[in-house]
C-alpha cells in the first residue's frame, strides 16, 4: 500500500520499468532516511514514443518536490534504448541494468509472484539501493554493426536448414528434382546475402576511424576474424555495458554456475548460459583456432582436458578467455603481444 508522506523525507526515488515490446510497466519508490522504501504510484505505459514522453512527464510529476529520480530499466533485447536514449537526452539519470543482476536481486526478496508488476517494483527497489551507472548513448554505428551481424547469424541459420533440407531432398526425390533446384536457389541467395551484409559491415568500420583503429587491434588475436570481432563490439556496443571482465564474462553467459550444500549436495558445474546467446556462439570456433595457432590457449586447453577429461568445458573456458583478451585488447589500444601473454601466464601460473 502506497502511504502519503511528503517527498522531503526520501532521499532517493527512483522509476523502475520492465520494459516489454508494447509496454512498459512502471513502479515508483522513494527511500526515506531511515532507508525504508515507500511505493509512491505504478502505471502502464505504450512503448512508443508518445508513451515513453507520457511516461517521463509522470515520474517528473510525481517527485516534483522530493530529490530529481533516476530511471531504471532491465536491458532487453532492443526495447529499452529507445527509453534510455529519450531520458538521458532530457539530462536525466537513465540506468540499465544486465538481466542477470535483476534475477539475482529478486531471488533475495523470495517473492511468490512474479508478473510484471513485481518486475518493475523489484527493478525500482533494486535502483533505490544500489548506485546506478548512467546509460551511455550508443553510437549508431555500433547500433548498426550489431544489426548487420545478427542478420548475418540469422541468414547463416536459414543456409544450413536449407542445406539439409537438400541433402534430404536429393535422397527422396533425386538430383534434378524441382525440390531439389528451389533449395539450391535459396542457399545461393543466403550466400549473396551473407557476402552482402558482410561488405556493409567492413564499410561501416572502415569509415568509422575508431572502430576502425580498435577492430585491428582485436583481430591480431589468434582465432579472432573480422566477423568474430564485429560481433562482439556490436553485442557489447563497444564494452560501454560492462566495467570488468568478469561482468563481461557473466553478460556473455560463460559464468560458472554451481550447486554445493553441505557434503551431501554437490552438483556439476556448468556455465549459467543466462547471457547473450550471439556472443557466445561468435566464439565458439575461434575458440577451437585459438588451441591451434595459440600456445598460451593450447595450454589451457590441454591441461583442464588432462585433468578433468572434458573437452567442451576446456574448450568454453578459452571460450571465456578469449573473450577477457579481447576486451583488454580493446581496452588498452594496443595489439595482441603473443610475448607478453606467455610472460604474463608464467607469473599467474596460467591458472582459468
Amino acid at each position: 500500500m502506497c502511504r502519503q508522506n511528503p517527498l522531503s523525507m526520501f532521499t532517493k526515488i527512483t522509476v523502475g520499468i520492465d520494459v516489454a515490446k508494447k509496454e512498459l510497466v512502471t513502479c515508483i519508490i522513494g527511500l526515506t532516511h531511515e532507508f525504508e522504501t515507500l511505493i509512491l504510484g505504478r502505471k502502464k505505459f505504450d512503448n512508443s514514443p508518445e508513451g515513453i514522453s507520457s511516461l517521463y512527464r509522470w515520474a517528473l510529476k510525481l517527485a516534483a518536490d522530493g530529490p530529481a529520480p533516476e530511471f531504471v530499466m532491465e536491458a532487453t533485447g532492443v526495447y529499452h534504448i529507445a527509453l534510455a536514449n529519450y531520458v538521458a537526452d532530457k539530462s536525466a539519470c537513465a540506468g540499465v541494468i544486465l538481466p542477470n543482476k535483476i534475477s539475482n536481486y529478486m531471488r533475495t526478496l523470495v517473492l511468490k509472484t512474479i508478473n510484471d508488476d513485481t518486475s518493475s517494483e523489484c527493478i525500482a527497489e533494486y535502483g533505490v539501493r544500489h548506485k546506478i551507472t548512467p546509460w551511455v548513448k550508443p553510437d549508431e554505428d555500433l547500433l548498426g554493426l550489431r544489426d548487420l551481424m545478427r542478420e548475418r547469424q540469422a541468414c547463416i541459420d536459414q543456409r544450413t536448414i536449407a542445406k539439409n533440407q537438400l541433402h534430404a531432398a536429393k535422397i527422396a526425390h533425386g538430383k534434378e528434382s524441382s525440390k531439389v533446384n528451389r533449395l539450391q536457389n535459396q542457399i545461393k541467395l543466403f550466400n549473396e546475402q551473407i557476402k552482402e551484409i558482410e561488405t556493409e559491415a567492413r564499410k561501416l568500420v572502415k569509415e568509422n576511424p575508431f572502430l576502425h583503429k580498435k577492430v585491428k587491434n582485436v583481430i591480431t588475436i589468434p582465432g579472432v576474424s573480422y566477423t568474430t570481432a564485429y560481433t562482439i563490439i556490436g553485442e557489447t556496443l563497444g564494452f560501454n555495458m560492462v566495467k570488468s571482465s568478469r561482468q563481461l564474462v557473466s553478460f556473455a553467459g560463460l559464468d560458472i554456475k554451481t550447486k554445493e550444500s553441505g557434503t551431501s549436495v554437490r552438483g556439476k558445474e556448468r556455465i549459467s548460459k543466462k547471457g547473450n546467446k550471439h556472443i557466445r556462439k561468435a566464439l565458439y570456433f575461434p575458440a577451437f583456432t585459438a588451441v591451434k595457432h595459440n600456445p598460451d590457449m593450447s595450454e589451457l586447453y590441454q591441461r583442464l582436458v588432462s585433468k578433468q577429461g572434458i573437452r567442451m568445458k576446456a574448450a568454453v573456458a578459452v571460450q571465456r578467455k578469449v573473450l577477457v583478451l579481447i576486451y583488454a585488447i580493446w581496452k588498452s589500444d594496443q595489439p595482441f603481444d603473443q610475448g607478453y601473454e606467455l610472460t604474463k601466464a608464467k607469473k599467474s601460473g596460467a591458472h582459468c
